[in-house]
């Protein structure tokens, strides 16, 4: 009889919520940093923009769920729940399994300061807020280290994508007042972009060739 450990579609699974989740992840980042961002044009709803970083942000966090589950479930490698959620205590991979774990700790602290928000000083729930966004990459260099699609084609550019689009709205959210218009945005933008784009790239080739 076979079990749940035994069903050969739960690795492929794992593998698969983690990719999606990343691109969740860098989406609702992106979208969060874009509401509040200094230099937007006029027509971007802010409103909507704020709405929809909210709903991304539940459903990664039902999607990180899915993707624990799953982990833990399957039998090719062995990972407990307890591994799984405390950081560095895991038998398999405990660094980049406990970067992981690290990045779900710090979306549950997002959420938990989301919820909290009416009840906490704006100072206090902004400042608490970036610390959360240390998730985002945490879960990339997780990602890269663990994954075993990493250096595939499509892995690789998903990953490209997510960390373009994420710089890009972090340039979009922090970038000085003064700036000249979307020309001088997308001018400083592209000059972060792309040493990070390239970064990324050479960095999933030497995995690929190693």
């Amino acid at each position: 009889m076979t079990g749940v450990h035994d069903l050969p579609g739960l690795w492929s699974l794992s593998r698969a919520t983690g990719l999606v989740l990343l691109v969740l992840l860098s989406v609702t980042l992106a979208v969060g940093m874009l509401a509040t961002a200094r230099r937007t044009p006029s027509w971007w709803p802010r409103f909507a923009t704020a709405a929809l970083h909210v709903n991304l942000a539940l459903l990664s966090l039902g999607l990180l769920v899915a993707h624990i589950a799953v982990t833990v479930l399957d039998g090719f490698v062995d990972i407990s729940l307890v591994g799984a959620l405390v950081p560095f205590t895991a038998d398999h991979e405990p660094v980049w399994t406990g970067l992981g774990s690290l990045a779900t700790l710090l979306l549950v602290a997002a959420a938990v300061t989301a919820g909290s928000r009416r009840l906490l000083p704006p100072a206090v729930w902004r400042r608490t807020h970036y610390v959360t966004h240390l998730a985002w990459p945490v879960a990339v260099v997780h990602g890269l280290g663990i994954g075993s699609d990493t250096a595939r084609p499509a892995a690789a550019a998903l990953t490209l994508g997510c960390v373009g689009l994420v710089t890009f709205a972090s340039v979009l959210r922090f970038a000085p007042s003064s700036a000249h218009g979307w020309a001088g945005l997308s001018a400083r933008s592209a000059a972060v972009v792309l040493p990070v784009v390239v970064g990324v790239w050479l960095g999933l080739t030497s995995v690929g060739a190693s």
